[in-house]
């Protein structure tokens, strides 16, 4: 009985001190809070909170606390040990926040912060997936938060992320929408000190982006604005002489250099810029021995852990050493750069390679060391004849080119990835370079068709991606709802790009272009999103690689000579292939062409009324520096598939003159194409079986205003009246009806006006009824649109082919805006049109496309027949016909040629008269 009596109030004991324990714990945490938020923090104040905090979980009684108050206990936990540098310690406690989470989504907002932290502290550790998984879910959670505070910190820290992952535009956006979220509009002098903190480190990310996007002078303008600050001054001197270091004026960096404090003089920065300044002073040895002093005192400090910001030191000094002419200790450098930039990759022989290409952080000093390796070992080849030295070489420009690939698939806009292709170009150019000599000296095939592949890959890669993209996309098991809201969000982009245009006012200008960095932030999450279903992740990963023995059996056909043009490092290179064969020809230095083809496109486009066209000169040297090694095999071939690369890429090769003295139009059929990866084999339908559609606005409309000036186009109807189709002038030609039925026709036929901008390519247009910017259809705007069914797109407009020159991607204007959007064959302009002379053209082409030929024979047949018609001989000058060209693939009409009627009537006639002279030798027998 003592006994039961005894339990029972050791039972309540226990109770009351349970009870007793919660307040103890409440007091202890909002002790360690007040600590935690103390306006001046210490080391012990620190370790004291780190001890209340560690005390309160380690209480059985912890598990009777408010979930909230445990999550915030974990997140302070995980953010001191981050604050003492124990990051996975850090990742321990910020885990264990979001172990609390449950099946409810009422309380998702307390999770905001355990996933931000995450996030961040896997950016510290360059884990990237891990990184961006937990950025992405604050993001999601973001809209249940209200703090403008904790939202900016999120958006800075994904514009690190892309920062740090080579996608700088997008990283201007969400540091942007940052500052637009916590600054606003506010000036800096009304702004109290962590604002004007805050403000400072916006300004200077959206800095160090614009300096990678190499737009240094504006960078340069943010940077001196910063330094009125007053605040960081040591690193905004150093961004700034980062940018002298770009512009390759290394006293102007070391003036800046100069002004940096002694404490922030041990960084890594400011060692690479000085040894910088030293290696383009050419100064190698001072240079390096920076570097290396640098890397032991930091390995003493790390204990020899890898450290990716040591990868650009590393790099640095891989540079340095290939200048001295040390080949393989460069090699070494690059090597080490590798290790301390990837983080998983350890093996430290120099002729292994990464196996891993997931995407990751500093993708661009990872694709730098493994090219510098690359290179150094292509030298090594060269000098000692090593098959290892080239086996190795080989293998680690592949590597760089598929780490390349997955961080171009990884981008989620096209700018980031025509910006990338540019980037990785000069590797490409000295990889096929590398090849091309292995080739001359072995003559091995094998060479020459990786120096190829590798020469057609580095073309157009950003459309390459984006039309795989688009495609996967639509085969994938993403649903339907969301297509259409990506969608819905292109179309609201491209309505407020058009608003921005029209508006005057600073304030609601400046609110739109908010509008539109929000509505491009909400574009990318949405693009994120797709990447969660593995369907159409693992088929926008896939390779696309071409096989070349494959292409010349199943795609060239028997009448195609195809030639491919490639700006090397320092040559014109040509290859060129036919079913049986692969070719190459070294051209020789692309300097020397250059003057030489300006002058030839300046001699035929600027025409002057009443000129006649001197044959024998200008065009027929061209020919010769361009076609002259392959001219005996031109003359087997009708068709002649032309891939150019660099300056040649508005060329108009038709106007060229072969040896006999002949246009090149006049005995070949002429067709061109961004590269050899997107060359199909298409049957294209009889005409008949096509639906046709043309617009001619401007029929007997002009539109002035503002000082822009659309002419009225008289011929512009008998050009729509040709194609036998649905056509719209004048009033009905608007863009409206355009949008509703283009995705229905298998033929388009624009008549119009056209205006380039080679400085905004996204806002060169082309004008429908009335002319007013309503009305015009932006390129921007093309990229959206869905032409799968569409076969051919003609743009009778003024410089539909003009724009600025990618020089990997070339001209980014009007026509590669419609290959964008799935329309494979594109006929356009190189400069402004005469209307009679297009009109008469694109007259004869429909007539020759309604009789069976296909697009390419029908374009030559149409400019024969005006080179050939007296009543238009006014109009012989190459000015009037050589501009228009056709961009596609190898065609075969699917209907009857009217060729083969002749044929055909042919065979019949000879039949029927053998049959009569045999009848005729009976009867004479029968006698």
């Amino acid at each position: 009985m003592h006994l039961i009596w005894l339990i029972f109030f050791l039972g309540i004991f226990f109770q009351d001190s349970s009870a007793v324990s919660q307040d103890v714990l409440i007091k202890k945490y909002e002790q360690a809070i007040a600590l935690y938020e103390s306006d001046e923090p210490t080391d012990y104040t620190d370790s004291l909170t780190l001890a209340y905090l560690k005390e309160i979980i380690d209480n059985p009684s912890s598990s009777e606390l408010e979930t909230k108050v445990l999550v915030d206990i974990y997140e302070k936990l995980g953010s001191l040990n981050l604050i003492g540098g124990k990051l996975q310690e850090a990742i321990k406690y910020y885990k264990n926040a979001l172990e609390f989470r449950g099946g409810s989504s009422s309380q998702d907002s307390i999770f905001f912060g355990s996933n931000l932290f995450l996030g961040e502290t896997y950016y510290l550790l360059s884990k990237a997936d891990s990184s961006i998984i937990f950025l992405e879910e604050a993001e999601r959670l973001l809209a249940a938060k209200e703090s403008k505070n904790e939202s900016s910190r999120l958006f800075n820290s994904l514009g690190v992320i892309y920062f740090a992952s080579g996608n700088y535009n997008q990283a201007i956006n969400y540091f942007s929408k940052a500052k637009n979220l916590t600054i606003g509009e506010e000036s800096f002098e009304n702004l109290d000190p962590y604002y004007q903190y805050a403000l400072y480190s916006f300004l200077n990310n959206i800095g160090s982006s614009l300096v990678n996007l190499q737009k240094a002078d504006s960078a340069l303008l943010i940077y001196k604005d910063l330094l009125r600050f007053g605040i960081n001054q040591d690193r905004t001197n150093s961004q700034i002489a980062g940018i002298f270091l770009e512009k390759k004026l290394p006293d102007s960096a070391l003036f800046y250099l100069n002004k940096i404090s002694p404490e922030f003089q041990n960084r890594y920065d400011y060692k690479n810029q000085q040894a910088e300044v030293y290696f383009q002073k050419k100064k190698y040895v001072e240079a390096k021995n920076i570097l290396i002093g640098f890397l032991k005192s930091n390995e003493a400090l790390n204990n020899g852990a890898s450290d990716f910001r040591l990868g650009s030191t590393h790099n640095l000094l891989g540079e340095i050493t290939f200048e001295s002419g040390d080949f393989e200790g460069s090699a070494g450098y690059f090597h080490q750069a590798i290790i301390q930039i990837d983080g998983l990759f350890d093996d430290k022989s120099i002729f292994s390679n990464p196996l891993d290409y997931t995407f990751g952080f500093e993708s661009f000093s990872l694709f730098k060391a493994l090219t510098g390796k690359a290179k150094a070992f292509a030298v090594l080849a060269n000098k000692e004849n090593n098959p290892s030295y080239r086996e190795t070489a080989v293998a680690t420009y592949q590597s760089a080119f598929e780490i390349a690939n997955n961080v171009s698939n990884y981008y989620d806009n096209d700018d980031a990835r025509v910006f990338f292709g540019d980037f990785v170009l000069e590797s490409y150019q000295e990889a096929v370079g590398f090849l091309v000599d292995q080739y001359q000296n072995s003559n091995d095939r094998e060479f020459l068709e990786k120096a190829f592949e590798w020469a057609e890959n580095s073309k157009a890669t950003g459309l390459d991606y984006s039309l795989n993209e688009r495609q996967v996309k639509l085969d994938s098991d993403i649903p339907k709802d969301l297509i259409q809201i990506e969608r819905d969000l292109k179309f609201s982009i491209s309505q407020i790009q058009q608003k921005i245009l029209q508006e005057s006012d600073d304030k609601a200008r400046q609110e739109l272009q908010n509008l539109l960095i929000d509505e491009r932030l909400e574009l990318s999450r949405l693009q994120d999103r797709f990447n969660d279903f593995p369907q159409y992740l693992s088929g926008k990963m896939q390779s696309r690689n071409f096989n070349i023995p494959y292409f010349q059996k199943e795609i060239l056909n028997d009448k195609t000579f195809l030639t491919a043009f490639f700006e090397a490092k320092n040559n014109l290179y040509l290859f060129s292939m036919d079913k049986e064969n692969l070719s190459f020809f070294d051209l020789g230095e692309k300097k020397d062409f250059k003057e030489k083809i300006e002058a030839y496109k300046n001699s035929v486009r600027n025409y002057k009324v009443g000129e006649r066209y001197k044959k024998g000169d200008l065009g027929r040297e061209m020919f010769d520096k361009l076609f002259g090694p392959v001219d005996k095999q031109l003359l087997k071939f009708e068709g002649l598939l032309i891939i150019p690369h660099g300056n040649l890429s508005d060329l108009p090769f038709g106007s060229l003159e072969t040896k006999s003295g002949r246009f090149l139009i006049e005995s070949h059929e002429i067709t061109r194409q961004f590269s050899l990866k997107f060359v199909e084999f298409q049957k294209i339908p009889n005409s008949k079986n096509l639906n046709k559609l043309g617009f001619a606005p401007f029929e007997n409309h002009n539109w002035d205003n503002n000082g822009l000036y659309f002419s009225d186009l008289p011929y512009s109807s008998d050009e729509v009246g040709s194609i036998e189709g649905i056509i719209y002038v004048n009033d009905f030609a608007t863009k409206s009806r355009f949008l509703e039925d283009a995705d229905r026709a298998n033929v388009i036929h624009l008549a119009t006006h056209a205006i380039p901008d080679p400085s905004v390519p996204d806002q060169a247009f082309i004008v429908f009824y009335p002319g007013d910017v309503e009305s015009r259809l932006f390129t921007h705007e093309i990229y959206n649109l869905n032409l799968d069914n569409t076969s051919l797109v003609y743009l009778s407009a003024c410089e539909t082919n003009t724009g600025s020159l990618s020089e990997s991607e070339g001209i980014l204007g009007i026509s590669r805006a419609f290959a964008f959007a799935g329309c494979p064959n594109i006929i356009t302009t190189l400069w402004k049109a005469e209307d009679k002379a297009t009109a008469y053209i694109s007259g004869r082409f429909y007539h020759y496309l309604k009789k069976g030929e296909t697009y390419t024979s029908a374009l030559r047949l149409s400019k024969l027949d005006l080179l050939n018609d007296p009543k238009m001989s006014q109009y012989h000058h190459p000015a009037f016909w050589a501009h228009i060209i056709l961009t596609g693939n190898i065609t075969e009409s699917e209907g009857v040629h009217y060729t083969s009627f002749i044929w055909i009537a042919i065979v019949v006639l000879v039949f029927s008269l053998m049959i009569l002279l045999f009848k005729k030798k009976k009867t004479l027998f029968n006698i």
